[in-house]
């Protein structure tokens, strides 16, 4: 079970950024762009696995220990939370359209996405990944793992943030009616 669990997890990650790129062939035109800085804490994130897998045996120590069994209730539990990160990507990435893009950034007569997971949240394809990250935790139950998912985090944190900026900033008859709502990642609480 351990196998197929890992195998799924690191699977959903590979399809939802299959997915991810190969729709980003069809968005609209960029009229504006945001911040950039939030990148450090990805690539920090990134930085940090590569250091410490490559230290190996050399690593310290709680990179090394696990932080709880990995029982069938922890994989079950892993794999649901990433499978249903997946779904709310998906559907998110599917209802924001051509207005989409991977980066802090205006399309071409942006409008403001309220429907399907958006009018519960104002960054629901960022909640799918964090439920994903959640379920790596769980099932990896690692301290490299956990690190590489609150440098995620903020990461997302800071990018949602700066989008919302932009938003707020072109357009001010619509936008904060929006924000003020909905939640930013977790529907009903945060």
């Amino acid at each position: 079970m351990a196998a197929f669990s890992q195998q799924f997890i690191i699977f959903s990650f590979v399809v939802v950024a299959a997915y991810i790129v190969l729709r980003a062939f069809s968005v609209k035109r960029t009229t504006a762009r945001g911040g950039h800085w939030w990148r450090l804490w990805m690539v920090a994130a990134a930085v940090l696995v590569f250091l410490v897998r490559r230290g190996g045996a050399a690593a310290p120590r709680v990179f090394q220990s696990t932080l709880w069994p990995r029982t069938f209730p922890v994989m079950l539990t892993a794999d649901g939370l990433t499978l249903l990160g997946v779904v709310v990507v998906i559907w998110a990435r599917s209802t924001l359209g051509r207005n989409w893009s991977a980066d802090v950034v205006l399309k071409e007569d942006h409008e403001i996405v309220a429907r399907g997971p958006y009018a519960y949240v104002r960054h629901p394809m960022y909640s799918g990944l964090l439920l994903m990250m959640v379920g790596a935790v769980i099932f990896f139950a690692n301290v490299v793992v956990l690190l590489v998912a609150a440098l995620f985090t903020l990461g997302l944190v800071f990018k949602a943030r700066e989008e919302e900026k932009l938003l707020a900033g072109r357009l001010p008859e619509t936008y904060p009616a929006y924000k003020a709502r909905t939640k930013m990642l977790i529907p009903f609480v945060l």
